[in-house]
């Protein structure tokens, strides 16, 4: 436990950056009418967030674990271990946000999908629900935290091996 106390700590401060920027995103009303934009905005104005919490990982990972010594398979391993804990917390941070935060969130895209005509509401209720945010949210850390983990490890990395 204590070999992964970095992933750990470093995964739940990154969830909670998540769900506080769910709340900054309700107050500045981007969940009254959520659209394609809102997803676009959403992920570009995040991804600098979460990648300072993985940069910031990093350098804790190799000076209080790795003493200052790191080669790029340790690098890799350590984000991936960090990428899975996020992973899991994600049904965590995605039923605070839509049972806490936002629970008109879910109706509201579903209104708006369903708006436009290209989609009946039962269709849209298929696509939108609780269920498939966690997957989609899962999806997402996965497949962002891999790359991630990749490059930062190559610029963190002191040791070729």
């Amino acid at each position: 436990m204590k070999k992964f106390a970095q992933e750990i700590k470093w995964g739940f401060l990154l969830t909670l950056a998540l769900v506080a920027s769910a709340i900054i995103e309700k107050e500045l009303g981007l969940y009254q009418h959520p659209d394609f934009a809102y997803y676009i905005f959403s992920i570009l104005c995040f991804a600098p967030v979460g990648l300072v919490f993985y940069i910031l990982f990093y350098r804790e990972k190799r000076t209080v674990y790795f003493g200052g010594g790191m080669t790029w398979k340790q690098g890799f391993f350590a984000g991936i271990m960090m990428t899975a804990i996020v992973a899991l917390l994600v049904p965590i941070q995605k039923n605070i946000i839509h049972g806490i935060i936002a629970p008109e969130l879910l109706e509201n895209m579903v209104a708006e999908m369903s708006a436009s005509g290209k989609r009946s509401p039962e269709e849209a209720r298929e696509i939108m629900n609780l269920k498939s945010t966690i997957y989609n949210g899962i999806q997402l850390v996965l497949s962002s935290g891999v790359v991630v983990s990749a490059a930062l490890s190559m610029i963190f990395r002191t040791k070729n091996q």
